[in-house]
């Protein structure tokens, strides 16, 4: 479900987290959908505990991160613009991409 006024346009196409953080680009994923999204990883109920509340913890040692990822990917595009999405290009870096036609 789209947002009535989206977070994200094509304004604010670009790489938000760099492919050189390999499997701990979950990390950036995760915390961009908290931050402007909304997602909350481990709700209160949740059995799970978030990792990263210990030291040296990264949701990339979570074993469902290829979830968590899905998840705050889906939270990401339901308040980003029609045109543009949330992904990976063709060098592995994380960003808002424009739809290409």
């Amino acid at each position: 479900m789209k947002s009535k006024k989206p977070v994200f346009t094509k304004e604010d196409v670009g790489c938000y987290g760099d492919s050189s953080r390999g499997r701990y680009l979950v990390d950036r994923v995760v915390e961009l959908a908290e931050d402007h999204a909304g997602f909350d990883p481990f709700p209160a109920e949740a059995e799970e505990h978030d990792p990263r509340d210990f030291p040296g913890g990264s949701l990339a040692d979570y074993e469902y991160s290829d979830e968590l990822w899905d998840d705050a990917v889906e939270h990401l595009q339901a308040v980003t613009e029609d045109g543009v999405y949330w992904g990976t290009n063709e060098n592995g870096d994380f960003g808002l991409w424009e739809v290409e036609e």
